[in-house]
């Protein structure tokens, strides 16, 4: 079962590396990219931060979410930074969820 803001993570990842969004782009608010895929505005957050733990994105408050100027990552960095990011939220959540 994929999540929801897994589908919008692809989605990106798929603009990042297809070329779409270039190093600089400002990304829409989060408001404007649920809209735009029909999702929650939790969901676009929750792809926004993975991407900004990746180094991929800078989010500025205040000014927006813009395609970090990071060198380009191929597909395979891509999928081992994706992967490991998601073990590492699982480990997190199973630690916090045992300490209650």
């Amino acid at each position: 079962r994929t999540l929801i803001y897994e589908s919008v993570l692809e989605a990106l990842k798929r603009d990042l590396l297809g070329g779409a969004l270039r190093p600089g782009d400002r990304l829409p608010t989060v408001a404007a990219m649920a809209d735009r895929m029909g999702v929650a505005r939790s969901s676009v957050r929750e792809a926004y931060r993975v991407l900004q733990n990746m180094g991929l994105l800078e989010v500025t408050r205040g000014r927006g979410t813009f395609v970090d100027d990071a060198p380009y990552v191929s597909d395979y960095t891509y999928e081992r930074i994706y992967y490991r990011s998601l073990r590492d939220n699982s480990a997190a959540m199973s630690a916090s969820s045992t300490t209650r």
